[in-house]
């Protein structure tokens, strides 16, 4: 978002109405803060990025914007679908999280699940029948998905969101 008083970009959004907003405030990383001055349920990255001119960025902003980015992407994630969603790791409890893109950790995931099915099919049934089944159901069914997304935006710069297809009624 671009404020026009403080020429100061930033990063704003909303939590979604399914969510307790208290709840999750309490849980972001020390990058986002509470924004009650945009929106009921807006959050905002605390780092902002000066930028003058807007519509005439100098290859210096440019930099600045990716570095700002780059920044911004250790703890903001986009989720595949029909329309534009996003997450923020929550701010760690115990030790400090992975320093991992999602492609590469949905890839050592698949990779770790292709041992256990092959070496280890006992493991794989516990972990099929057991209590978080759905978790790895859901892992299993959404994962290749995101992972070309993901590849296919960090190749193109561009979005990809899913066809929103209705079966006929």
């Amino acid at each position: 978002m671009y404020d026009t008083r403080t020429k100061e970009v930033f990063f704003k959004a909303d939590i979604e109405r399914n969510i307790p907003f208290n709840r999750a405030v309490k849980k972001l990383p020390a990058t986002f803060i509470k924004a009650p001055t945009i929106g009921p349920r807006a959050i905002r990255s605390v780092a902002t990025l000066v930028w003058r001119a807007p519509g005439r960025p100098t290859a210096t902003n440019i930099q600045e914007l990716v570095d700002f980015n780059k920044a911004l992407r250790q703890e903001l994630h986009f989720i595949t679908g029909a329309q534009t969603l996003w997450y923020l790791k929550i701010a760690p409890v115990g030790p400090s999280k992975l320093k991992r893109q999602l492609p590469t950790l949905i890839l050592m995931a698949m990779h770790r699940l292709s041992e256990i099915c092959r070496y280890q099919p006992l493991q794989l049934e516990s972990l099929l029948t057991g209590q978080k089944n759905w978790l790895l159901s859901e892992f299993i069914q959404m994962s290749p998905i995101q992972f070309i997304d993901e590849i296919a935006s960090e190749m193109t710069g561009y979005q990809f969101l899913v066809p929103n297809v209705r079966a006929p009624s």
